[in-house]
């Protein structure tokens, strides 16, 4: 008995170390499937770029307009003795039901703790949020130019941002 249950353990423990290389092989294929991606992007961008002329009009009248604004030559009036005939109509007008509902409280998020991490703390629409963001992520651009949206996006795709995608999508 035991020694089934010795068997049974070595192969379940053979099969999590094969489940574990295999996540690691395919994170790592993953991080260098991006990498590649994302140098390529910035090398596109350093590239000469195309000119873009920006003033494309659309026509969608085929036929021209008036000059004139038409007008209605004679007024149309309206028969008084058909007003004073017809029976007065009552409309009930009742209130709508509404339903009460509380809000929903939402789950507390478990922080592990970061020290490069800044926390933004906001009032959004009378709504306390509190978000942990890596201070790297932000960046100036001084100029518009190919050199400079290559930098950033440089220097941006190699910050970690998924604990602000985390959290942004726990808020939602």
């Amino acid at each position: 008995m035991r020694l089934s249950f010795l068997f049974l353990f070595l192969t379940i423990l053979s099969w999590a170390n094969d489940y574990e290389s295999w996540l690691k092989k395919e994170q790592q294929q993953f991080a260098s499937y991006k990498e590649t991606h994302d140098e390529a992007f910035s090398l596109a961008i350093k590239k000469e770029w195309e000119a873009f002329e920006a003033k494309y009009i659309l026509n969608p009248y085929e036929t021209p307009k008036p000059v004139e604004l038409p007008r209605l030559e004679e007024e149309s009036k309206l028969d008084i003795r058909l007003l004073e005939d017809s029976p007065l109509v009552n409309v009930k007008i009742s209130p709508p039901n509404i339903e009460k509902t509380s809000p929903k409280t939402p789950l507390p998020l478990l922080k592990k703790e970061n020290r490069s991490l800044k926390t933004l703390n906001m009032d959004f629409y009378s709504h306390k949020i509190s978000v942990s963001y890596n201070p790297h992520i932000g960046f100036l651009l001084t100029s518009v130019s190919k050199e400079a949206i290559a930098n950033f996006w440089e220097r941006f795709s190699k910050v970690d941002h998924q604990h602000l995608i985390t959290q942004i999508e726990s808020l939602v």
